[in-house]
């Protein structure tokens, strides 16, 4: 199983357990007992394999390959890992709606197992150095795993400082400009992280090294460097990271270098530099930030009880981002062919390059074309070059409306973020106990009548009635002397500065709220007041 498509897999399990499709109570000790497992299979491969038991090596091989997924789902549905991790989190805190500790912690066997099972997997081929065996693809679900764990750690970092931690959680605008920091630091900093888990070094000067200059210099392209990408052998590929020339580095694997002469490994190098060059990754950014910014945008527009819809909409654009990605993917593959044959005054190079790497990719793959597709396409432009020139003017249409697409929402997003921000503020000044600031705010603005009425309860407090505790304790107070409205908004003040248990008197207390028999126990003090 592909390292992405194994993370994916261990993340729905996390889903799953936060959920609470949980078959038993919380083991997390038990969890211990999986980590062995890999090297185990392995051994037993390796027996079936020294007593000629082929069918069975191949199934305990494969076993092998699925355990770091099953295990994880084991350790979080059966064994409860998921339960212990979020009772961990509590304690240490975070941005609500943001990854944190809880997906590092939640996600730390699955990491551990499958660490291991690129090791034991080294082991089972007798490699005389399985360290080294197994530095490559450990080192390839690293680069996966890193950047989301990076993600994590500092949000839940940023979620320790209170006043930091509720304005991110409440002010949208607020919330959108830091993810578009981070966004942006992510990008400028993910080549260098790239580079530097994966066993990298500079392509030394040669023969090699000068033809690739020569076509950079050719195309006008920039980049940081030049890099080997070595890989044991394993992996014959190339590929770019990076958006700008200051932080992009074009990589090629050893094994790619090692079956390719000059001439072909330079049109490989000029395919990448077409994909800078048709600028493709800001393409595919704008559109997948236009897809996911219309789902929040429409989910947001439902009712608070249709979560459900709200997640279907988010399916849907999952799966309308997946199509047209793909579409677009398969072009952009072609276009950089294109820039590669325009480089090279020739397709030849880049035709050989592809029947030596790719000699079994003959079917079309979520991404690319297969090589019978996109050597078709090659020589239908030396024929024609009016195929290339239409090629072009489509996808320069796709990246247009990309750009129009990502605008668009951007605008409406931008639009409700504004509109937003006063509630917003006033709700994040009082979670935090400013009061003055949170009437300054409402007065003299169109704000909810809901949020007025809270800004001004809330100036009429003393500086000691101000905590958690004492503001349920006034509620108790108000609902004894009858003000029921006021109660309320003691209540709603309550909750907003972080007091659990309210929800239910608060419910009760709604003049709009509707009671039913399902209503959760309301707890001392609260129950006297609402006895049948």
């Amino acid at each position: 199983m592909g390292s992405l498509l194994a993370l994916v897999a261990a993340l729905v399990a996390l889903s799953l357990g936060e959920l609470g499709w949980t078959l038993g109570e919380e083991r997390p000790l038990f969890v211990l007992a999986l980590l062995p497992v890999p090297h185990l299979t392995a051994w037993l491969a390796a027996r079936a394999l020294d007593r000629g038991r082929r069918s069975r090596a191949r199934v305990l091989s494969r076993a092998l390959e699925l355990s770091p997924v099953v295990l994880h789902f084991t350790a979080v549905l059966a064994l409860g890992w998921s339960t212990t991790v979020l009772g961990w989190s509590e304690r240490v805190g975070g941005i609500e709606g943001w990854p944190g500790l809880e997906l590092v912690f939640g996600l730390l066997p699955f990491v551990v197992l499958q660490l291991a099972a690129y090791d034991a997997e080294a082991r089972l081929w007798r490699s005389s150095n399985p360290r080294r065996l197994s530095s490559f693809p450990q080192r390839f679900f690293l680069s996966a795993i890193a950047p989301l764990f990076l993600v994590a750690s500092t949000t839940a970092l940023l979620g320790r400082h209170e006043g930091l931690r509720v304005y991110l959680e409440e002010v949208h605008l607020l919330r959108a400009l830091a993810v578009a920091f981070f966004l942006v630091l992510f990008l400028g900093g993910l080549p260098f992280l790239l580079s530097g888990i994966w066993e990298t070094t500079p392509l030394k000067a040669g023969v090699l090294r000068s033809e690739l200059e020569q076509v950079a210099a050719r195309a006008g392209f920039r980049c940081r460097d030049i890099l080997l990408w070595k890989t044991q052998g394993r992996m014959a590929n190339a590929a770019i990271v990076g958006f700008s020339g200051r932080t992009r580095f074009v990589l090629l694997t050893d094994a790619l270098l090692a079956r390719l002469v000059p001439s072909e490994a330079a049109a490989v190098f000029a395919h990448e530099v077409g994909h800078a060059k048709g600028r493709h990754p800001l393409v595919f950014a704008s559109y997948a930030l236009a897809f996911f910014l219309a789902a929040d945008l429409a989910a947001d527009q439902l009712p608070a009880e249709r979560e459900g819809l709200g997640l279907a909409l988010f399916v849907v654009a999952l799966a309308a981002w997946t199509l047209s990605f793909g579409y677009a993917s398969r072009r952009f593959e072609l276009e950089a062919d294109l820039c590669s044959y325009e480089l090279l005054g020739s397709s030849a190079p880049l035709q050989s390059a592809l029947e030596l790497v790719s000699a079994g990719a003959h079917k079309n793959t979520w991404r690319h074309f297969g090589t019978p597709e996109r050597l078709r396409f090659l020589s239908a432009v030396a024929e024609d070059p009016e195929v290339g020139r239409r090629l072009r003017r489509k996808l320069r249409r796709w990246g247009w409306g990309a750009y129009l697409f990502f605008a668009l929402v951007l605008t409406a997003q931008g639009m409700r973020w504004g509109e937003l921000w006063v509630s917003d503020r006033v709700v994040a000044e009082l979670r935090l106990g400013h009061y003055a600031d949170a009437a300054r705010w409402v007065e003299g603005r169109e704000v909810e009548p809901e949020l007025t009425a809270l800004a001004l309860a809330a100036t009429s407090l003393a500086a000691h009635e101000r905590s958690p505790e004492a503001l349920e304790q006034a509620a108790v107070r108000a609902l004894e002397e009858g003000q029921l409205e006021r109660a309320r908004l003691l209540v709603e003040l309550a909750m907003l500065r972080g007091r659990d248990g309210l929800g239910a008197v608060w419910r009760r207390l709604d003049p709009n709220g509707a009671e039913d028999g399902t209503e959760e126990p309301l707890g001392p003090p609260w129950e006297a007041f609402f006895e049948d």
